[in-house]
């Protein structure tokens, strides 16, 4: 996940490089084993992964990144539903 962050040239020149950058503030961990392997793994351990990002004002960007595409086909459909939800803040441990 991109979102929207403060960079050098945002702070330098804000008029030609605007108000700030997307760079990835939210990502699943990477399973590179190296030499092109890649291990399966999503924060369910299913075909669904969730990641727990900051919303914040501005552009953000999702990007995808199929790792086990094995290229026997040359189309995989495949769909994405985005979902927002308010989690209250733990204070000292406690839900308010």
């Amino acid at each position: 996940m991109l979102g929207p962050v403060v960079d050098q040239a945002s702070r330098v020149d804000p008029e030609h490089f605007g108000p700030y950058a997307l760079a990835v503030v939210a990502r699943s961990a990477d399973q590179s084993q190296g030499n092109g392997v890649w291990l399966f793994q999503t924060s369910t351990g299913g075909p669904e992964d969730v990641l727990d990002v900051p919303l914040v004002p501005g552009l953000d960007a999702i990007a995808l990144h199929n790792v086990l595409f094995s290229g026997a086909e040359f189309e995989v459909p495949f769909s994405v539903t985005l979902t927002a939800m308010r989690v209250p803040r733990r204070v000292a441990g406690r839900l308010p």
